[in-house]
């Protein structure tokens, strides 16, 4: 079962707006208009759902929708340039549908020469992702001295963890000094790799000017979006190695597209996917293990049953309280430990220690209403949570800012000290850094994310909370990857009609990369 939002009742003015222009700049009215009209905005509600393509067999006005653009002068093939792309029976925006074909081109080109420039590694969380990134950069540092090479995440808080990763990887596998001297310290995000030119919503890096390194190696590459992916193809030298590392049982991008999920899946890329199975995160939490490993074979009851009736103390699930006290009483010694931090680093560490995730932003059991029930809790405690820049409120990062150096998924938290208010980010090296509150982009209060957001962290404990009732946003996926998030122990709040309802749901994306392929 896969859920995409219907339309038109939920279209926006961005949706409408679209469609308007394109159906006017092709002179079409009345009927015509109408129908055309309905398909573009179709089409851009299953965009910003994160499909790249809607699939006309699914919509019961398909035969009208294909007739009015192609005769209409809206949709065609490749070759017609026009702004939409009819293959088969996928629709799809022009922008998306090239930018596919590329991607497909280039990764054949790939992985079927005479010696392959693509690798993808895939596992769940402990498989050994890590151990064999660094297995490998050892291996291949060694073999070449002068090899280089880069390290790059598609977000600012999952570069930080490869980073922290990695050299801890390097010295338990006790990589010789010379060799680790050549590794690069630091992974970047995939903008910052590419050199992103805001002014002009470019990368400096692309196809006419590619990158210099001989071997980059991505990190968390479910989240790479198609335009993204599009975009790390080019700037890749022909000669040069990619190794795309990831676990396509997790959510894919926020943006479009599930480029890594394709690509895993498509028997032309099988021979470069290496799968790793093993298990060493959740060694000592079996509840945790028995749910992940439930969920990635299709086994719905079990993972219900293991939740539900397992005795589990890392892994298990609670009807919602009726009360906000009962409500936290999970997850109540993590953030008194956050009430208790007496410096912004431990502040930080304490946060890492507890997290509340959630499927949607909005509503009481959502990121608005979570967020306020624990400040009204530690108002009750002492927090002053009156003024918007309160001390010890933890802030999420919403977007990238080059010159503070901050990026979107960024963790911080707002201390107030001697008349300053500032907000502080953990540092690869384990300080902490600070700027201004007016320095910052936008942010939001994260004592509670959406599962989204959380991609590329880990939380000692998490209290997922389920929504009231049954939701288009509660997949298989976004369950994973919810329950996935924490080392230690999890806790979901909610009805089990509910949660079997999001496990029976899954998170597939329609997308033309696959026939592309």
């Amino acid at each position: 079962m896969s859920r995409m939002r219907p339309p038109p009742d939920l279209t926006n003015a961005i949706d409408d707006a679209l469609a308007e222009m394109l159906v006017r700049r092709v002179g079409l009215t009345g009927t015509r208009a109408e129908v055309a009209s309905e398909a573009i905005r179709r089409l851009s509600i299953a965009r910003a759902d994160g499909h790249s393509a809607v699939v006309l067999t699914d919509e019961p006005a398909a035969g009208e929708w294909r007739r009015t653009l192609i005769e209409g002068g809206l949709a065609g093939d490749f070759d017609d340039l026009r702004p939409l792309v009819l293959t088969g029976d996928l629709l799809q925006f022009r922008r998306y549908a090239e930018a596919e074909r590329r991607i497909a081109e280039r990764v054949r080109a790939r992985v079927t020469g005479a010696t392959p420039r693509l690798r993808i590694i895939t596992g769940g969380p402990g498989s050994g992702k890590t151990t064999e990134i660094a297995r490998q950069i050892v291996a291949r540092v060694t073999a070449d001295p002068e090899l280089r090479i880069a390290l790059a995440a598609p977000t600012g808080k999952a570069a930080a963890r490869l980073t922290a990763s990695i050299g801890a990887r390097l010295s338990a596998i006790d990589a010789p000094a010379e060799v680790r001297a050549r590794i690069p310290a630091d992974a970047r995000t995939i903008h910052r790799l590419l050199s992103y030119r805001a002014a002009d919503d470019h990368f400096r890096f692309n196809q006419e000017r590619p990158l210099g390194e001989d071997l980059v190696i991505v990190d968390e590459a479910s989240m790479i979006d198609v335009l993204m992916m599009d975009a790390l193809l080019a700037a890749l030298r022909e000669d040069a190695e990619l190794i795309l590392v990831g676990d396509h049982h997790q959510l894919a991008s926020v943006d479009t597209g599930d480029v890594l999920g394709a690509l895993v899946r498509h028997p032309v890329v099988t021979p470069v996917v290496t799968t790793l199975t093993g298990n060493h995160r959740f060694t000592g939490q079996p509840g945790i293990a028995g749910v992940a490993s439930g969920i990635r074979a299709g086994q719905i009851d079990e993972a219900v049953e293991i939740l539900m009736h397992g005795g589990h103390a890392d892994a298990r699930c609670l009807p919602a309280p009726t009360t906000q006290n009962a409500l936290l009483a999970p997850i109540a010694e993590g953030l008194e430990a956050c009430l208790r931090a007496e410096t912004p680093h431990a502040m930080l560490d304490a946060l890492d220690g507890v997290r509340i995730l959630c499927a949607e932003r909005k509503g009481t059991f959502g990121v608005t209403g979570l967020n306020a029930i624990v400040e009204r809790w530690g108002a009750r405690r002492g927090l002053d949570t009156r003024d918007v820049w309160y001390h010890r409120r933890p802030v999420l990062v919403g977007a990238n800012d080059y010159g503070a150096e901050v990026f979107n998924g960024d963790l911080g938290v707002c201390w107030r000290d001697g008349g300053r208010t500032e907000v502080h980010f953990a540092t690869p090296d384990g300080g902490t850094r600070h700027l201004p509150v007016e320095r910052l982009p936008a942010v939001t209060t994260a004592w509670a994310m959406t599962v989204h957001k959380s991609q590329g962290s880990e939380f000692g404990e998490v209290l997922f909370v389920l929504p009231r009732q049954e939701s288009r946003l509660l997949t298989r996926e976004l369950i994973y990857t919810g329950l996935t998030r924490a080392k230690r122990r999890v806790t979901v709040l909610g009805a089990d009609d509910v949660l079997r309802a999001g496990l029976s749901a899954t998170a597939s994306r329609a997308s033309g990369l696959g026939a592309q392929l």
